[in-house]
């Protein structure tokens, strides 16, 4: 694969999609019992795992973080391809963004029976 379709799975925040981000990860890997707890992290239902779905973040518009990402809302409405560019950086949001998804990589969030 060349660099620079590489680049379409750079998340503005600076995760690499294919290998850090949960959301695409249980996507990819369709691992319902990731996509199940993920669902009830961030929709508050379990059965609503099939909403988890993610293509990297510069790729089809996908539940991402709750209904939307906010770094990614922030970093399109002011103009940045990634958060680095911005004087804010590193900003609340993406300290926040960047610990929910490492609590979600190293199973810190409450995890489902079943």
């Amino acid at each position: 694969m060349k660099f620079i379709d590489k680049l379409k799975f750079a998340a503005v925040c600076g995760i690499d999609c294919e290998s850090e981000c949960s959301l695409y990860r249980a996507y990819h890997d369709d691992d319902r019992t990731m996509r199940k707890i993920l669902a009830t992290q961030f929709l508050g239902d379990p059965n609503r795992w099939p909403e988890i779905r993610c293509n990297g973040c510069k790729g089809e518009q996908a539940i991402c973080w709750k209904s939307h990402c906010a770094v990614k809302k922030c970093a399109i409405t002011n103009g940045y391809e990634f958060c680095y560019e911005c004087n804010h950086y590193p900003c609340t949001q993406l300290i926040k963004t960047q610990e929910s998804n490492r609590k979600i990589r190293t199973c810190e969030f409450p995890c489902l029976d079943s």
